[in-house]
């Protein structure tokens, strides 16, 4: 068995710091967006990772070694995911895929930009499982920060997968643990994402809304095509007015944050 990855426990000490200054820090709220934006609290992932023991640290780096030679992928993944308490399963994830501990955003983000927000991994997992996404696809995540959903889409369900995300930080984090992973069928792309290119996708992800005028530039993009094929939306923590896109229908999922848009439009 392995040793320890410290630099996985190291995270502890580094969230621990970010969590104080997220207290201390007034709260954002997303001009145009439906509502405020839900941040996955940092101090609950202090809490994750200080509770998590040795042995599911050690679990993790073992699944990360499995995942890297080939041998974990798909249901297996998930189930060995499912296996992990539901209180410290994002943490363990996290060790996982390498991710380092939550960075804080770009001093430079433009005004009005969404801020990192970290998606729940049982809200990503159902997502993945409702759309559902399947290897024939290309899965993007719009606003992907350090990848976690990406590189899920790609492991759990074989799609090709790309990320795109505003912060270069953020993007070479991601871009890092692909290749510790070995993953050649994810991409993370830097630049706007309402202009970066999305002509392949057939399912999109978007956690906490751009804001109205972003959102309406990339609904305006998706839109031509749906013409060529099935496109599905997964938006979470945010609803897209019927006015906005009426050629998509929307679709509840089992979760009350993230509701399914889907166009039956085929080419």
């Amino acid at each position: 068995m392995p040793a320890l990855d410290e630099s996985f426990k190291r995270q502890i000490d580094g969230t621990a710091a970010l969590a104080k200054k997220e207290a201390a820090a007034p709260r954002r709220v997303l001009r145009g967006s439906r509502r405020r934006a839900k941040k996955l609290p940092l101090r609950d992932t202090v809490d994750r990772l200080s509770t998590m023991n040795d042995p599911l640290f050690t679990d993790a780096v073992c699944a990360r070694a499995a995942v890297a030679s080939g041998a974990l992928r798909g249901r297996a993944l998930e189930q060995r995911l499912q296996a992990v308490p539901k209180a410290q399963r994002d943490a363990w994830l996290d060790g996982l895929l390498a991710l380092p501990e939550l960075p804080p955003d770009d001093p430079r983000l433009p005004a009005g930009a969404v801020p990192y927000l970290p998606c729940e991994v049982a809200v990503i997992v159902q997502a993945l499982r409702e759309a559902p996404v399947s290897a024939s696809d290309v899965f993007v995540d719009l606003g992907s920060g350090l990848g976690r959903v990406v590189l899920l889409a790609h492991l759990l369900c074989g799609a090709r997968a790309t990320g795109i995300e505003l912060q270069p930080h953020l993007v070479a984090h991601a871009q890092r643990s692909a290749a510790l992973l070995g993953l050649a069928g994810v991409h993370f792309l830097c630049g706007d994402a309402t202009r970066s290119p999305i002509d392949e996708g057939t399912v999109f992800f978007i956690y906490a809304s751009f804001g109205l005028s972003s959102l309406r530039r990339i609904l305006s993009r998706v839109q031509p095509l749906s013409a060529r094929r099935r496109i599905t939306l997964c938006a979470v923590d945010f609803a897209i007015p019927k006015t906005e896109a009426p050629w998509l229908h929307a679709r509840p999922s089992s979760r009350p944050e993230l509701v399914f848009y889907d166009t039956l439009t085929t080419g």
